[in-house]
């Protein structure tokens, strides 16, 4: 597939949300370690959740899904990504220069992942990312933190891809032990296929997920992006954020490419949050 022709085709692909979603955890206090500094110099970051779900990669459907995904990195310039079950048994997806992938794995064989994409020209990491699963030897989750290149300034992203039902404490303690330790970060930035309606928002998401029970949380639109099999009717993709004033989001891969109207394909959501 052509350069050009991938980019007009994720062009077409994407629908505008003008609308932001601000919710409140509840009233700040000093002691919230999970909440905007307001000395940031950063305007917005550009965050992308997607699953095409397992199998898109066995098929016809995997290589288009990859050389999609490339074009959104650059053609948004996206700085975080979360990407689930891309990378499920080997790393056989790598991004185009400058972005750098790392994959969270469960299970002996695997038997799920996600994936953290950034963009290595404007961020780095901070210490050794930090895999886990939430259910038994299930369901990924991948944190790690990164520090801006220029302005210097950490956040925390979380990458994961939530069970249906209920989930281990994995990803809470690991959250609160790295804000602990990085006490200066701005906030934290979660991207997942949470697996949950749209009567749970994105703030009980948070709470439940990561211990952020407290102080302020800014959430990406609710769009119906699961899954292909059934209409569409699902709100489980999710972006949210303890710092920053809004998000704007969009959706993707709607109207829906034929390649993708197999299996459990999920729409994306791309997010910016202002900062």
């Amino acid at each position: 597939m052509r350069a050009s022709f991938v980019f007009a085709s994720i062009a077409s692909m994407m629908v505008a949300a003008s609308r932001v979603n601000i919710e409140t955890l509840g009233k700040q206090t000093a002691g919230d370690t999970a909440t905007l500094n307001s000395t940031t110099t950063l305007s917005s970051i550009k965050i992308l959740q997607w699953n095409p779900h397992w199998e898109c990669f066995s098929n016809h459907c995997g290589p288009k899904a990859q050389r999609a995904l490339s074009a959104i990195l650059a053609q948004s310039q996206v700085d975080f990504a979360n990407i689930v079950e891309i990378n499920e048994r080997s790393d056989f997806y790598t991004p185009p220069w400058p972005w750098t992938i790392m994959t969270g794995r469960c299970g002996h064989p695997t038997i799920d992942s996600t994936s953290l994409i950034y963009d290595s020209n404007i961020w780095k990491t901070v210490g050794h990312a930090h895999p886990g699963c939430m259910h038994h030897h299930d369901r990924a989750f991948l944190l790690q933190v990164f520090k801006h290149k220029s302005s210097k300034e950490k956040v925390i992203v979380v990458g994961g891809h939530f069970p249906h039902g209920r989930m281990n404490d994995q990803m809470s303690a690991a959250v609160q032990k790295t804000l602990h330790f990085h006490p200066d970060v701005l906030g934290v930035i979660l991207a997942a296929d949470t697996n949950r309606g749209r009567g749970v928002s994105t703030r009980h998401v948070m709470s439940q997920a990561m211990g952020v029970r407290r102080g302020h949380v800014v959430a990406s639109e609710l769009f119906r992006t699961c899954c292909n099999n059934d209409g569409f009717h699902h709100h489980f993709d999710r972006v949210g954020a303890t710092f920053g004033q809004s998000m704007h989001t969009e959706m993707l891969f709607d109207p829906q490419p034929w390649w993708t109207r197999k299996g459990e394909f999920h729409k994306a959501v791309l997010v910016t949050l202002q900062v």
